[in-house]
């Protein structure tokens, strides 16, 4: 009698799981790696039960395991097997406002974030949420965009969107992007020179930024805990001192650099991985454990400078470096 009880255990256990993944299916709820969490935990049972002597037979293992594996399909899947996507825009024009600084704050907790420089002279800001839901679930955006005084703050946030930011690259600008699980991008043509701070940064994703002007560049940071982080920048001026920050705890640091007219000192380093490093127009003043590089004139020019510190925790650091 106890063995027929424990089988049927199995597959209430396998049918309530099936059950589940159907609601997580219809709601879009996401759970980064619920799939081999609930591996894990399927073992777990496994062994308890032969331990306890009620291992399950053939097929009320394969309801369980079917149970099993189909909710951390659907739970882990991007954005869960969500069925609806909608946009929302929210757009500024000059003929609207008169802006002349710009600081963007914006956060999401599942998705991307992708900024761009327009040169559309009519166009102060273009920004498109597309937002993934469901039947029984629509994410919602926080939005505002007050202009005071010729500046514009801009303030946004939701739960599981992708955001496309266009700014107009003749406006001074801020920005301030985080999302938790996704991808920050942003990219800065050469016409987009009055970028003045930035600060991205992601918990479960990669960060990455090409920069083609620090012109009015004062500081930037991109950081993750579980991603890659990497930067692009190509510059041939400065109107003042600029510090690059470029930071994961697990994964790897990418920096590409070539400048021109501009001093510049790199650090890098990793508790658990190697730096390499293949700089010109560099002296090397340490290799490791932790790399320590600048430009030869860097104590005695009249040009502006370019510190670059790279970590990781866990990872490899990779700097590529050229200075002319």
């Amino acid at each position: 009698m106890f063995r027929g009880r424990s089988q049927i255990l199995w597959y209430v256990l396998g049918a309530s799981l099936l059950i589940l993944s159907g609601f997580v299916a219809l709601s879009g709820i996401a759970l980064p790696y619920a799939l081999p969490i609930m591996l894990v935990i399927a073992g777990v049972i496994i062994i308890a039960a032969g331990l306890l002597h009620v291992l399950p037979t053939f097929p009320a293992f394969v309801v369980f395991l079917v149970g099993i594996v189909a909710f951390g399909l659907t739970a882990s899947a991007p954005y869960g097997f969500t069925p609806f996507t909608t946009t929302e825009t929210h757009e500024l024009t000059t003929a609207q406002a008169t802006v002349k600084e710009a600081t963007v704050m914006c956060s999401v907790f599942t998705g991307s974030v992708k900024v761009s420089f327009t040169s559309n002279e009519t166009l102060i800001y273009r920004i498109v949420f597309t937002k993934h839901g469901s039947i029984f679930y629509q994410p919602t955006v926080n939005f505002s965009a007050p202009v005071v005084d010729e500046e514009l703050t801009i303030r946004a946030s939701s739960t599981t969107v992708t955001v496309d930011i266009k700014l107009n690259q003749n406006i001074k600008s801020r920005l301030n992007l985080t999302t938790t699980t996704g991808t920050v991008q942003v990219e800065v043509p050469t016409s987009a020179s009055k970028v003045e701070k930035m600060t991205l940064t992601t918990t479960t994703g990669e960060v990455w930024v090409n920069m083609a002007s620090t012109a009015h560049l004062q500081n930037l940071v991109a950081k993750t805990t579980t991603g890659q982080v990497e930067a692009v920048i190509k510059s041939s001026f400065q109107t003042r001192d600029t510090t690059v920050q470029l930071t994961t705890t697990t994964g790897r640091v990418k920096l590409n650099m070539n400048i021109t007219n501009i001093e510049s000192d790199i650090e890098a380093s990793t508790t658990t991985g190697t730096v390499y490093a293949n700089v010109i127009g560099f002296t090397t003043l340490s290799q490791s454990p932790n790399f320590h590089a600048r430009t030869q004139n860097y104590d005695n020019s009249v040009y502006k400078k370019l510190d670059v510190s790279a970590s990781t925790t866990t990872g490899n650091v990779d700097i590529t470096a050229y200075h002319a």
